[in-house]
Parts: structure tokens; sequence; C-alpha cells
């Protein structure tokens, strides 16, 4: 499982220039997108996972900035309402998130009952079709351009 996330990490982080800003969810696939991101530079890591930000401490081109919220110990990050309007103000060129299912007729679907949906509403529109903007606030993905992460496993 590990080498599959690691592959994802890689090419999650790919998506990812110097100079960016980046919102990261929290979970282990996420995890490994922040140990690919380590050797950027000039990037904002926006997260409410203290498991990222223990992982980019050291990272010289990085700045973390947390959500705030309440700590929830089974999965090493922050929830509530202060992630949750913390996440509304941010304006990132990319949000990467970890998820359990995306369906085209039911939007994305993850397990945690305490997901931040905000956080799909974190990203700024770009160019390039990777990362057009999509209506997430009513989570359907018909008109998705979508770009799979392939693992070695695939």
């Amino acid at each position: 499982m590990s080498n599959a996330k690691r592959s994802i990490g890689n090419a999650a982080s790919a998506l990812v220039n110097d100079g960016e800003s980046v919102v990261l969810d929290s979970g282990t696939t996420t995890l490994y997108v922040a140990r690919e991101l380590r050797t950027r530079r000039n990037v904002v890591v926006f997260t409410f996972s203290l498991a990222v930000l223990e992982e980019l401490t050291s990272a010289e081109g990085i700045r973390v900035e947390l959500t705030g919220g309440v700590y929830r110990s089974s999965s090493h990050d922050l929830i509530g309402h202060a992630v949750a309007k913390s996440l509304t103000s941010i304006y990132a060129d990319t949000v990467i998130f970890g998820a359990a299912a995306v369906s085209f007729t039911r939007g994305v679907m993850v397990h945690d009952p305490d997901a931040q949906h905000e956080l799909l509403q974190a990203g700024k529109a770009k160019g390039s079709c990777r990362r057009q903007q999509q209506n997430w606030s009513r989570g359907h993905l018909s008109s998705l351009r979508h770009r799979r992460l392939r693992s070695d496993s695939d």
C-alpha cells in the first residue's frame, strides 16, 4: 500500500509549482504528498493536519499555515467550526484531498463524518484543464475534466 501512496504523492505533488499555494487534506495519502513537496521553494501549504505540519516543519522553502480548530487524536488533525471558517478565507492555487470514492452523479464521497466541505471550495481557477474550477458547491462532477493519478499497482 505504501508504494501506491508514494506514487500518488509523487504525481499529486507535481501539480504544485514553486511559488504556489496548496491546501492539503488530512490523511495518509496527503502525507505522502507533503513528503514530496519538501523540496519546493516559496510554497505555502494550508492544512488542518498536524502530521502534514510535522512533515514540513524542517522544509526551508515551505511555509505551513494551520487552520485552527479542535484537536482530534484519532487522526492527528483539527476539526470543527474554526477549520471551516478558515477554509472559506483561503484562495489557493491547488487543493489536494483524499476521497473514498468519486461519483459523477453524487460527487466526492468520504468516510469522515467531520469532513470539511469547505475544503473543496478553497481553490481558485487556473487556465489549465487539470485545475479547471468546478461547481463543487453542489458536489456534481459531471463536467469535470479529470486526470487520474495512477499508482504502480494499476
